[in-house]
């Protein structure tokens, strides 16, 4: 299968005038910020090429690129060899570079613009970093799913501080606003990660949607106080009497539980075991870098499996709780596979490595 360095190959040593600017020059861009660049881009308006951040980088990592490659992206020497080389990235100018992370409050954010010149579609591209796998990149993604996080909030002045300096602009990676569109989307579960304060109107959105037969998990702590200072003890109160009310008369929908440790793919499995979550899919002995999401279009299940480890592949095991027959489908060609399932319910799929 073709990567983008087989695309940096083959297409770039020519410029956008003559290949117009594409998905995959979008893809290439919104990998950048995946990488670390401290100390190399400039933070504010004076610019670096990419020919020569990447060398610097390659010159830093000294042939152990992977330090400074973020969250589980492939990335490796070749895709900043390739880039660095090519006419139509290795002469654009990186600017605006900002890396912060702060586990005392789940902050994880990045970001990068490059500027694109006169020949593609905007002035300038604007690469968001998302989560990782680490604690902090753990909670963020919980919390993305009830509150508006700090990183949002970085994510929304980033951007608008680069608009107000009058460009036209594409935005990619992963600004981390997804729960801003929810679209049909059906969540059956609630998690709320060491969360003190929340607005009145929330705390009583959870309340409906524990009474209608959702379930609620209360990580580490219970919502016991409102935001901001206006009417504060009044609003206290009104939050801490929903979840003393939702306490009492749904102990079987609500939860309290110890926040994780070290692994949480163990403790998450104890989770579900503790609160009578029944997973849609099954997987013996699961892999921090296998993922997987599952959609329903036209009444089939849609699962989709990655793995992001980039040394080796991987033997997934499971057991789908979703009638008829397993087929695997090759998202390149449309074409479609049977898949078989063992005597016990268990399917094996071998995963290629990223």
């Amino acid at each position: 299968m073709a990567t983008v360095v087989d695309y940096l190959l083959w297409r770039g040593d020519l410029s956008f005038v003559e290949r117009p600017f594409n998905e995959v020059d979008a893809l290439i861009l919104a990998t950048l910020s995946y990488l670390d660049f401290t100390g190399i881009a400039p933070s504010g308006d004076n610019v670096i090429t990419l020919r020569d951040a990447c060398e610097a980088l390659l010159d830093q990592a000294a042939g152990d690129l992977a330090p400074y490659v973020r969250s589980l992206a492939s990335i490796d020497e070749s895709f900043l060899r390739a880039l660095a080389a090519s006419r139509r990235f290795g002469r654009l100018a990186m600017r605006d570079y900002v890396d912060v992370v702060d586990d005392t409050r789940s902050l994880q954010f990045a970001a990068l613009t490059v500027d694109l010149g006169a020949c593609a579609p905007a002035d300038a591209f604007v690469s968001f970093r998302g989560t990782d796998l680490t604690l902090t990149g753990w909670r963020e993604d919980l919390m993305l799913s009830f509150e508006v996080t700090e990183a949002q909030e970085r994510a929304r002045a980033y951007l608008e501080r680069i608009l107000d300096q009058g460009h036209t602009v594409l935005v990619g990676g992963h600004s981390k606003s997804g729960n801003l569109v929810i679209g049909k989307r059906k969540y059956p579960v609630l998690m709320l990660v060491e969360v003190e304060s929340m607005m009145p109107a929330t705390a009583l959105s959870i309340k409906r949607f524990v009474s209608s037969g959702g379930k609620l998990l209360l990580i580490g702590k219970t919502p016991f106080k409102s935001v901001g200072l206006f009417d504060h003890e009044k609003n206290d109160a009104e939050v801490v009497k929903v979840f003393s009310e939702l306490l009492s008369a749904f102990p079987d929908r609500i939860f309290k539980v110890d926040p994780p440790k070290d692994d949480i793919t163990g403790w998450f499995a104890g989770v579900q075991n503790q609160c009578g979550i029944k997973p849609y899919l099954e997987i013996t002995d699961p892999s921090p870098y296998v993922s997987q999401i599952k959609h329903t279009a036209g009444g089939s299940d849609i699962y989709f499996i990655v793995n992001s480890d980039p040394e080796s592949g991987h033997i997934l095991k499971a057991r789908f709780h979703s009638q008829g027959v397993p087929m695997l489908w090759d998202p390149e060609n449309g074409g479609r596979m049977k898949l078989e399932v063992s005597e016990d319910g268990v399917l094996n799929l071998p995963i290629e490595k990223a």
